[in-house]
């Protein structure tokens, strides 16, 4: 026996093949399962591949590798059963099981494994901590899916029948890898919860929750009862992790009290940047619903929505919460602003951006179309009282309230009057592009919706008034002061707008 058991140490160390991850990596290539970002650039999008998640291929998950030539391992199947009918059980059990570890842990390595401590996980700086996370997904998955799954298998093609033989020695030699891969899925869900860590523990939840069935599959009897419930209590705390992050998004909302207005009433950074979370945590509204479920919030709101005739998941609840948590906060910055016009504008640009935003598909789906329209609804609103809080006195000057024109002829004072119309129109004009130039509408479709409708509210007004009335100023001296602008010149002033630089108004030439 001593004889047969040197021969099975001789031949696992001699005939035993380590992985080529290369081979693996080349068939883990990026499929674009996964859209990119389809704003033209806009790196808000935070948008993933699959690779970038570190997923692996489903081709991969049910790949066979050759861990021992096939008459190898004929030989090692003879060899066992010898020894265990012949009363020698637990010395071929310790020559496999060491075999055996020792090779799973050489190709963990090889698949780019590092063993991080509690301590080396929190210190780490998240960045680094974003690509650590992303390998021990590719690792997980390859690990339970194609090492474990095919070491298990060669176990059963060594041991035969003897099923709680199997089971025993797949838990003695593969436990104690899978335990230190669980064991940085623990330090991570212990980390300090911040926003931007969400995401990458959504993956993770989502690769171990997947994962766990072979898992239970892999580790179904005997010792390997204890792996599986670590497992299960490992999948726990990551996902308790997510909801604990998912709830700081919240308020972080709720608290960003920045005291600086944006430049030009432009799209506030908490907007772009909770509509681009919304956009993605949108990608994992299966995963989110499942967390989130038990969350009291969650099932108020889903109480009440019952009640008036809709049914929403818990995260979409959620998510028009945090979308009304961020209208009052925009709110609230808005009165940083002293021109109610810039005010008015400042609510325009956030709030067109939201509803662009929740017309994407993913997210349209969590917010609903009665979100959309009832928004849009409010944009427009904004747009009238904007183009009447700014506009109004412009257009005031350009009416003929008082001007009395008789078989063609005036006298001195209602011509003095049209001069003061005219060089009242031409201050309030003047200023308000001087000023409005340096605004900004960064979106073009509302830039352009903008400066339409203000051209369609001021230029039919000044040509109607210049037809009737600037004839009376032919004869009076330094005319040019009094009519300044033809009314080209007014709708390529208005198209200057928003533009975010300074206007400048240079007289009429010729």
């Amino acid at each position: 026996m001593l004889r047969l058991e040197d021969e099975l140490q001789n031949l696992m160390e001699t005939y035993g093949k380590p992985i080529d991850p290369d081979s693996l990596k080349e068939t883990t290539g990026d499929n674009g399962d996964e859209e990119g970002d389809t704003n033209g650039g806009d790196k808000d999008g935070l948008m993933e591949s699959n690779a970038e998640r570190g997923r692996v291929d489903k081709n991969v998950k049910s790949m066979s590798i050759e861990l021992f030539p096939c008459e190898i391992v004929t030989i090692l199947g003879n060899i066992a059963t010898r020894m265990v009918s012949n009363g020698y059980q637990a010395q071929c059990r310790r020559v496999y099981v060491c075999n055996r570890k020792g090779a799973l842990e050489e190709n963990l390595q090889r698949l780019g494994f590092e063993k991080l401590s509690v301590q080396d996980v929190q210190t780490m700086p998240w960045e680094l901590m974003e690509n650590e996370i992303i390998n021990w997904i590719y690792i997980i998955e390859l690990a339970v899916r194609v090492l474990l799954r095919n070491e298990k298998e060669l176990c059963k093609s060594v041991f035969g029948d003897r099923l709680i033989l199997i089971e025993d020695i797949f838990a003695e030699f593969a436990g104690g890898s899978i335990t230190q891969l669980l064991n940085f899925g623990e330090a991570i869900a212990s980390a300090e919860t911040s926003p931007e860590k969400l995401f990458k523990l959504l993956d993770m939840y989502e690769a171990l929750s997947e994962s766990l069935s072979v898992i239970d599959d892999l580790f179904a009897r005997g010792s390997g009862v204890d792996i599986r419930a670590e497992a299960t209590a490992i999948l726990s705390r990551i996902g308790d992790a997510a909801k604990r992050t998912f709830s700081a998004f919240e308020n972080a909302v709720q608290r960003e009290t920045s005291r600086n207005p944006v430049p030009g009433g432009a799209v506030h950074p908490l907007t772009r940047y909770v509509m681009n979370y919304i956009r993605f945590f949108s990608e994992y509204t299966e995963t989110l619903d499942y967390l989130l479920k038990d969350r009291d919030d969650a099932q108020s709101r889903d109480q009440k929505s019952r009640s008036e005739g809709s049914c929403k998941g818990p995260l979409s609840l959620l998510t028009l919460n945090i979308l009304e948590l961020l209208e009052k906060n925009l709110d609230t910055k808005s009165r940083l602003y002293k021109d109610p016009s810039l005010k008015l504008l400042f609510l325009m640009n956030n709030l067109h951006y939201m509803v662009q935003k929740s017309r994407i598909a993913e997210v349209r789906k969590l917010i609903g179309d009665d979100w959309i329209k009832k928004h849009s609804g409010k944009l427009l609103f904004y747009h009238t009282d904007y183009r009447r809080t700014a506009w109004t006195k412009v257009l005031s000057y350009l009416v003929d309230e008082g001007i009395s024109v008789s078989s063609g002829s005036m006298n001195a004072a209602t011509r003095n009057l049209i001069k003061e119309r005219f060089k009242n129109f031409n201050t309030a004009f003047e200023e308000i592009v001087k000023t409005q130039s340096s605004w900004i509408v960064s979106d073009s479709q509302l830039c352009a919706e903008l400066q339409i409708s203000i051209t369609g509210m001021i230029l039919p007004a000044y040509r109607n008034f210049l037809a009737r009335f600037q004839k009376h100023l032919d004869a009076v001296k330094y005319r040019e002061r009094y009519v300044k602008y033809t009314p080209e010149e007014v709708e390529d002033y208005i198209n200057s707008l928003f533009s975010g630089s300074s206007g400048s108004m240079n007289r009429r030439k010729g």
